[in-house]
């Protein structure tokens, strides 16, 4: 039988890391909540939102809204891939487990940046 509390104190370490965690788990349930709550029923159905704004040329990628989901995804990705290698490096070196947690907390509020600038480009 497999003991949840040792994999559970890897994955929430004690110290104050662990509002890093919550925080990126924040900040991911509002980037998938853009989408779904902000992106999906402004587009009209079959029509194409601008996606990325580019200064000199304008509006040079659009899509429909779901294809708006790849960035929480990637945020989501970029998360359990650094809390994987966090916890197996952790043994070894605390402080990169930091940078990675950390990493992971910064791509998640790039990525909420990133939408909020979509959402500015479809307003």
């Amino acid at each position: 039988m497999m003991r949840w509390q040792p994999t559970m104190a890897r994955v929430f370490p004690h110290g104050g890391w662990r509002w890093i965690i919550v925080g990126n788990g924040l900040l991911l349930a509002l980037a998938w909540a853009v989408p779904f709550f902000w992106l999906a029923p402004r587009a009209e159905p079959g029509a194409l939102i601008p996606l990325h704004y580019n200064v000199h040329l304008g509006v040079d990628y659009a899509a429909r809204w779901f294809v708006a989901l790849w960035i929480p995804a990637f945020a989501t990705a970029v998360f359990a891939a650094n809390t994987v290698i966090g916890m197996r490096v952790r043994s070894f070196s605390a402080t990169l487990d930091h940078i990675l947690r950390a990493g992971a907390l910064t791509v998640a509020f790039l990525v909420l940046i990133a939408f909020f600038f979509i959402l500015v480009a479809n307003a």
